[in-house]
């Protein structure tokens, strides 16, 4: 039986991946961020629709879950 072969990824393509990576964090932190505000302050939620101020929510408490279920990292 012929052993497996991975295709591999260059450096630079690894580089891109992580940096997206630490986009999508940098995009939860600031998303918690507005988050908050909305929860704080309801003036706040003027400028949107309802909707949207509700998948806000969401969206922070799904990271939330999934960060807390996560123990490999």
């Amino acid at each position: 039986m012929a052993a497996m072969s991975f295709p591999r990824i260059s450096r630079d393509e690894e580089r891109r991946i992580e940096e997206g990576w630490d986009n999508d964090d940098e995009a939860h932190v600031l998303l918690d961020l507005v988050n908050a505000e909305f929860s704080n302050d309801p003036m706040s939620q003027q400028c949107f629709d309802r909707r949207i101020v509700e998948r806000v929510a969401l969206c922070v408490a799904k990271r939330k879950l999934f960060e807390q279920r996560r123990p490999f990292l």
